[in-house]
């Protein structure tokens, strides 16, 4: 696709959503438009293009700096909707990276805003699924390696967000609906792609859930009822009972500390 024709493209969905002019299809408008023209001057390559030099409207910038979760996460899933459409073949892989390290930053914004965690971590399982294999997306295209590669940026991603979250929440943890997302992903992608799909950071996610349940049920049964470290010993116990980690699962499962 040249990029005549995808400008017409963009052309054309800005005339189809004008009665839709929210910020999120502002945003999703204006990424396309810079990425495409971005890739069009990395593909020329040998002509000296410059492709760092995008001009932000002040509008677009005030919304790519939005502080609210809620807003930044809708304003995060428009403009990525299309990410790797039209993406040339012979440089796919590195521009893909990019792209998706990109992305992975902004979920990392995402995560650290009030209330941003799990709208965070649910949009990279999105991602893998919705951005990754569409039927437009040039992933399906690429090597098996490559594509595992891309997981498992998003596998790290989703992994220590998590773990960061997890020292921050122990009072309050619910992580069971991404459970569920990857689960689904899981039945959704190839048996190949099985081995790095999100493979670390589900294995946390269960875990750590199982060990937050068991945790809230004893402290409801106890109450203020019995000695704080009888209520410990009590959890311990059932953790062994049931083959889960009695230890500070942070260090389990960071594997930035091994």
């Amino acid at each position: 696709m040249t990029l005549e024709q995808a400008l017409d493209r963009i052309a054309i969905l800005e005339n189809r959503l004008k009665h839709l002019d929210t910020p999120a299809v502002r945003l999703s408008v204006w990424m396309m438009e810079s990425h495409i023209n971005k890739s069009f001057a990395i593909h020329k390559g040998k002509q000296k293009v410059d492709a760092s030099v995008v001009e932000v409207p002040a509008e677009i910038h005030d919304l790519l700096h939005a502080s609210d979760a809620a807003t930044y996460a809708e304003l995060l899933r428009a403009s990525t909707t299309s990410f790797y459409h039209g993406i040339y073949h012979d440089w796919e892989y590195a521009y893909v990276t990019m792209r998706t390290k990109e992305f992975i930053s902004e979920i990392w914004r995402l995560a650290r805003l009030p209330n941003g965690f799990r709208l965070s971590i649910d949009l990279l399982v999105w991602f893998s699924i919705d951005v990754l294999h569409r039927p437009d997306s040039c992933f399906g295209g690429m090597l098996n390696s490559q594509c595992l590669n891309i997981y498992w940026l998003l596998d790290d991603a989703l992994l220590y967000i998590a773990l960061e979250q997890w020292e921050k929440a122990l009072d309050n943890w619910d992580v069971r609906d991404t459970i569920t997302e990857i689960e689904f992903g899981i039945a959704t992608v190839a048996p190949w792609e099985y081995t790095c799909y999100f493979t670390k950071s589900l294995d946390f996610l269960k875990e750590s859930q199982a060990v937050f349940d068991i945790r809230s049920r004893v402290m409801l049964a106890a109450g203020t009822r019995l000695p704080s470290e009888l209520v410990e010993e009590i959890v311990g116990y059932l953790l062994y009972e049931l083959e889960l980690p009695t230890g500070d699962l942070k260090t389990l499962h960071d594997w930035r500390s091994k």
